[in-house]
């Protein structure tokens, strides 16, 4: 990942910046663990999706299709609110499916998917609030 030190000063800004790294490297264990890279090492394919599970998951149009409605929820999200600024993530998450197949759409899509991993993350194991339902319901609860 090339983490070498922190480039922020501060207690708190250094506790933000260390739980950016964290979400980084355990985002990138999930996509290892569910097939996207394998580093060399040979590990079996799922058998119902034929790949990456990462790969085949249309989470770009999902949240484009939801995006105008589950950008205020994940926005008032408290380590959302913490590290990102409101308005600045409701557009994130509106422009997340404007742009079917352009760069921008696709990099819109991704980030609000990481906002919204990060939020249901930090709920379940940092708060230890219930998670059970749909994220309409997880996320507005």
């Amino acid at each position: 990942m090339g983490f070498r030190g922190f480039s922020l000063r501060g207690k708190e800004k250094v506790s933000s910046e260390w739980t950016l790294v964290c979400l980084a490297y355990n985002l990138r264990r999930l996509h290892r663990m569910m097939g996207g890279a394998n580093n060399g090492a040979s590990r079996p394919k799922p058998p119902s999706m034929g790949g990456s599970l990462i790969r085949n998951l249309p989470v770009g149009e999902w949240i484009g299709g939801r995006g105008r409605a589950l950008g205020p929820l994940v926005a008032r999200q408290p380590p959302i609110e913490e590290i990102c600024d409101s308005q600045a993530v409701e557009d994130l998450f509106a422009a997340a499916g404007a742009g079917r197949g352009q760069k921008a759409g696709q990099r819109a899509g991704q980030a609000a998917w990481v906002l919204l991993f990060y939020a249901l993350w930090h709920r379940r194991h940092i708060q230890g609030l219930d998670a059970d339902g749909g994220v309409f319901d997880v996320l507005g609860g």
